[in-house]
């Protein structure tokens, strides 16, 4: 169950309860049963994945994220920002769906393995690699998250939404692609929480950004990952405090330190024991430089995938798109973006 915060005022907050369940995992051994070759690189392909005594055929395409010049960047130890000497893949990250299941999302990535998210009208299964395994074997578990009633809450400007997980299935808009290029800013603790390695960390910051790809389908949106700053050694701004204070500095430095970084938006991801909120930003301002940005908390206890539905969200709120007002809109598809249950 999550609680979903938005300050009419323009600064958009969300704010969780850990209510996270916990399910066993599975072996599974994928089989590559179709690919389709275009210009050296593997555009489509499709996988039978079994889940729970069952095959699946996966039909995945790929789907570019990164931009053209994408670097990573870090400090050295005097402190000055340089760029990693690292060569990451752009052409094994893929969006697809499972054959017979018209409502089904499959997000994966096939850099090193398969890494990613499968998910069905009612249930998604979570899929990465067996680090330990030689004969290409992966986990797979079920993500799945407690709900509970929660009350409309309202005090002054704030009211809040009850927030669960599930990928956007409904079919895209042909016309008119839209595209956000996006820095994004791991902070240390976020960092070392994620497996303390530029290889590792960079993985996992694509895999969110890919989840949260997969959201935007139906509005024909793309995120592109400009760039990606990781603060290895120590922070350059303060962490802590409230979502409006630590959005508010987030800002001021982007201001001074991201002048010279192509970017639409740009987000600072800190990592946090337990938080009441998970994450702020200003609504309806992504095209004012000064105000285009946003923080995005990653409490111990919620998934990636948990994570790209939140960024998702404040993307959304960034861009002017509101909460459906549940009186006097419906949500046609199985889930909408914006919904009070999406």
């Amino acid at each position: 169950m999550w609680r979903v915060l938005f300050l009419l005022s323009g600064l958009g907050g969300l704010w969780m309860d850990s209510n996270f369940d916990s399910l066993p995992v599975q072996i599974t051994v994928p089989e590559k049963i179709r690919s389709i070759i275009k210009e050296e690189i593997e555009s489509q392909v499709s996988y039978k994945i079994v889940i729970e005594g069952k095959p699946y055929t996966v039909n995945l395409m790929q789907k570019n994220f990164l931009s053209h010049n994408f670097r990573v960047y870090s400090y050295n130890g005097t402190g000055i920002m340089k760029p990693l000497d690292q060569d990451f893949q752009n052409f094994c990250h893929y969006q697809g769906y499972i054959e017979g299941y018209p409502k089904s999302v499959a997000m994966v990535s096939t850099c090193t393995g398969l890494r990613g998210l499968l998910q069905f009208e009612n249930v998604s299964y979570g899929i990465e690699p067996l680090e330990s395994s030689v004969g290409f074997e992966h986990v797979i578990y079920q993500v799945k998250h407690k709900k509970a009633d929660v009350s409309l809450y309202n005090e002054k400007d704030i009211e809040s939404r009850d927030l669960s997980f599930k990928l956007q299935s409904i079919e895209p808009q042909k016309d008119f692609a839209k595209y956000i290029e996006m820095h994004v800013v791991v902070e240390k603790q976020l960092y070392n929480h994620m497996g303390s390695g530029t290889t590792v960390v960079t993985q996992k910051i694509f895999q969110l950004i890919g989840l949260t790809n997969a959201i935007f389908v139906s509005l024909n949106i793309t995120v592109i990952l400009s760039s990606l700053e990781l603060w290895i050694d120590e922070n350059k701004i303060a962490t802590t405090g409230d979502a409006k204070e630590l959005l508010h500095t987030f800002l001021r430095w982007k201001r001074s330190y991201l002048v010279l970084r192509p970017h639409d938006v740009a987000f600072l991801l800190v990592y946090r024991e337990k938080s009441n909120y998970v994450g702020a930003t200003f609504q309806g301002k992504i095209c004012d430089a000064n105000y285009a940005g946003g923080v995005l908390l990653h409490p111990r206890t919620i998934s990636l995938e948990s994570l790209a539905v939140i960024l998702a969200q404040l993307l959304s709120l960034s861009m002017g798109i509101p909460y459906d007002d549940i009186n006097q809109c419906r949500c046609s598809a199985a889930v909408c973006i914006m919904n009070p249950e999406a």
